[in-house]
């Protein structure tokens, strides 16, 4: 049986957005986009570019750190992810 779903709205990257969850799911949900609002926070602070900038670093970061496998890679990612990172200062 489907578990009944009931709407929400999200504050995310400064724009709200409406979601359909599980009551289950629904403080997971909350947590993860509070914590994906803090990181953009820090990036925020730390350089200059809109939201969309903020959001591909972001997204980058964090798909990058589920991909990579070995020591020499990390490094080669680290570069050029601060490469990007500089090209926003």
């Amino acid at each position: 049986m489907e578990q009944a779903k009931k709407a929400i709205q999200l504050l995310l990257a400064g724009r709200e957005y409406p979601l359909f969850v599980t009551e289950a799911s629904e403080a997971f949900v909350r947590d993860t986009v509070e914590k994906i609002n803090a990181e953009i926070a820090v990036l925020k602070e730390n350089y200059q570019g809109d939201m969309q900038d903020f959001l591909a670093m972001y997204l980058l970061m964090h798909m990058t750190q589920n991909e990579i496998s070995s020591p020499e890679e990390k490094l080669k990612v680290e570069e050029k992810l601060n490469k990007i990172l500089n090209l926003l200062d």
